[in-house]
């Protein structure tokens, strides 16, 4: 199933946002920007996006309804297509990204999707309409998050490290997080927290500095389409800890790769050094800056 993403050029972040999204839900959208090749015929390959589509979604903004240019032409040929549908049937979608009012009488009385004052529940009404015809499959919404977890980075003292991430005598959790995980192929979704995870991570270990410079690197390349991924706390990494060995012989869900087994955490020691997670003994310690460890980077889903 083929999703146009219609918008003006000055919305091209938020139109990239929701392209990566709706892929994220299992949905193949198309956009200019990211689906066309170098020597293509652009007229021509955008024309015959939108007729191939099983919906158009139109990004509306004051820029997209009052500048002139193409974005004026794939609304009007949407609204062309429109006309042969029954009038019960959905095929274009008004999202809008501010308080506008489109003044097309066509446009003007289809129901739109308001991308304010929250993004997330405008996605969420778009998911359940393209969720109806999904290859017959139900995409799941994005749901809140069960746990809130620090994200920013601390520095504590050995003294202090067990009180302040709770945990025991052995350096394990004092409680444990009930997963919920999705696959996604090279990205693990926890919606327990909300985190979305790389599956793998760093195929070597790393000093400190050189973990950073990874996370650094993969944000620069928009790896999955995203430039926010970050460095995680010992509280995120904390969360994928389990309460027994699993049957890959390592505290945390078989479904991540088992080749990252202790990892570096963002937070640092008191004096010196960096904590970190043992997924083999699913416990936390702390080593020199130059040791070697591996990175896994997060970022979160909202």
């Amino acid at each position: 199933m083929k999703v146009f993403i219609s918008y003006a050029r000055e919305d091209i972040e938020i139109a990239r946002k929701l392209y990566h999204d709706l892929k994220q839900a299992g949905i193949s959208p198309w956009m200019d920007k990211e689906d066309l090749l170098p020597g293509q015929n652009w007229r021509v390959m955008i024309s015959k996006a939108i007729q191939e589509s099983k919906y158009f979604l139109a990004v509306l903004s004051s820029h997209s309804l009052t500048k002139k240019g193409f974005v004026q032409k794939e609304l009007k040929m949407a609204l062309d297509i429109l006309d042969e549908f029954p009038a019960e049937d959905i095929f274009v979608i008004p999202i809008r990204i501010e308080d506008c009012k489109p003044e097309d009488e066509k446009l003007k009385y289809l129901h739109w999707a308001d991308f304010f004052p929250s993004y997330q529940e405008g996605l969420n009404q778009i998911l359940r309409v393209l969720a109806l015809e999904h290859s017959g499959k139900t995409i799941p919404p994005i749901r809140k998050p069960k746990y809130q977890l620090r994200k920013e980075p601390i520095i504590v003292s050995e003294d202090e490290f067990k009180k302040v991430v709770r945990l025991d005598e052995y350096r394990r959790p004092l409680e444990y997080i009930h997963n919920d995980f999705r696959d996604n192929g090279d990205t693990i979704t926890d919606h327990a927290t909300g985190l979305i995870w790389q599956k793998s991570g760093s195929d070597k270990e790393l000093t400190y500095e050189n973990a950073k410079a990874y996370i650094q690197e993969i944000k620069s390349k928009k790896s999955d389409g995203y430039d926010d991924w970050r460095f995680p706390t010992v509280d995120e990494l904390k969360s994928l800890l389990t309460k027994e060995k699993q049957s890959n012989d390592l505290y945390i869900s078989r479904i991540f790769d088992k080749k990252q087994w202790w990892c570096w955490t963002s937070d640092e020691r008191t004096f010196g050094g960096a904590w970190h997670v043992g997924f083999r003994y699913g416990s936390f310690g702390w080593y020199d800056l130059n040791n070697g460890g591996y990175v896994r980077a997060v970022r979160s889903a909202q």
